[in-house]
């Protein structure tokens, strides 16, 4: 029987931060991101509206904001109202509504940075379309290449498509720019462990956890790096740093499950997995390491309670489970759970 890994259950972590700016919405591969302002010059563009309770108040201030920075320009002023515009639709409808004001908007101005920056967020993670978002948000670093979001949107786009050397220049860049930010030091930690360099790795991952001490992918993805290498007693201090800096509990818990699982510690294993499996939002794969880690037990020490319980937990992880997309697994989870019905208590 093997371990269930976090990873690929659910929407995953991931998580690539979402768009920050007027978006701020999830990155589908990865959860929990917070939009965060930075720069005076455009603190207002990147208050994320749709983690507010009043979208549309945040929509006016960035209106506001974008049709000052437009001027006397008149063609300039037109396109930051049409950004202004797609803001407001984009909280109240969606984007598949807000994607004509911000094209329309490149259309009025072309030098429009913004503009340009807000089509290839779009295309980017709401559309899932990196290849037809990277002209966008390539101009837009062209137009504007000290914008610390601009250099990173661009980067997280070449990294979808494989270009890791220019994804790597993109997201360094944006670490110069703005030292302090989680998100590309992150994404620079998950690179360099693609490429095997163990201490760039933990040193960009341990980098995003000190700027953002909350930020659960870090610690899933250090963890997952020191059990790859063997490490599992450095894991376990990373997601227990975790639980004590405010991390989600469910998450860490699940992981550190995992890791005593992986290692041989059931006991220890089933405390964490049964804290992780009572909480709201839990991922399938807690309950099928906790019933993995119920059954062991109940062969070393024949417990009928440990029985019923693993099997319980598996069949709460079958229910998830998706013979289309996954007939192996699902198979073999059907084989176990018949299998443990029918073993008896010493």
């Amino acid at each position: 029987m093997t371990v269930a890994s976090l990873r690929g259950s659910g929407p995953a972590p991931a998580k690539a931060r979402g768009p920050r700016g007027i978006l701020a919405t999830l990155d589908q591969t990865y959860v929990g991101w917070h939009a965060k302002p930075r720069s005076r010059r455009s603190a207002c563009c990147r208050r994320g509206l749709w983690m507010r309770k009043e979208p549309l108040s945040w929509a006016l201030v960035l209106g506001l904001a974008l049709l000052l920075n437009g001027g006397c320009d008149v063609d300039r002023r037109d396109s930051m109202r049409l950004v202004r515009d797609g803001s407001i639709v984009l909280a109240q409808q969606g984007h598949a509504a807000a994607i004509g004001y911000f094209d329309a908007a490149v259309a009025k101005d072309p030098t429009n940075a913004w503009a340009h920056h807000y089509v290839g967020l779009l295309r980017l993670h709401q559309f899932h379309d990196a290849e037809r978002a990277l002209p966008s948000l390539a101009r837009a670093v062209q137009l504007d290449p000290d914008n610390a979001d601009f250099r990173y949107q661009f980067g997280l786009a070449l990294d979808r498509l494989g270009y890791q050397d220019q994804a790597e220049g993109e997201y360094l860049a944006a670490l110069r720019l703005d030292p302090g930010d989680f998100a590309p030091a992150y994404r620079l930690g998950l690179l360099y462990e693609r490429r095997g360099s163990l201490l760039d790795a933990i040193d960009h991952l341990m980098r995003a956890i000190i700027a953002k001490p909350d930020f659960d992918e870090a610690y899933h993805a250090l963890g997952s790096l020191y059990m790859n290498y063997g490490r599992p007693q450095e894991a376990i201090r990373v997601l227990e740093n975790g639980l004590r800096l405010g991390a989600n509990p469910t998450f860490n818990f699940a992981e550190l499950g995992r890791v005593y699982l992986q290692i041989g510690e059931g006991d220890l294993a089933i405390s964490y997995l049964r804290q992780a499996a009572e909480r709201a939002g839990t991922p399938p794969a807690v309950y099928y390491n906790l019933g993995v880690a119920l059954h062991r037990r109940f062969r070393d020490a024949g417990r009928d309670e440990d029985r019923r319980d693993a099997e319980h937990y598996l069949r709460r992880a079958q229910v998830a489970c998706l013979p289309h997309r996954e007939p192996a697994r699902c198979s073999a989870l059907a084989s176990l759970i018949q299998s443990l019905s029918a073993e008896q208590p010493r």
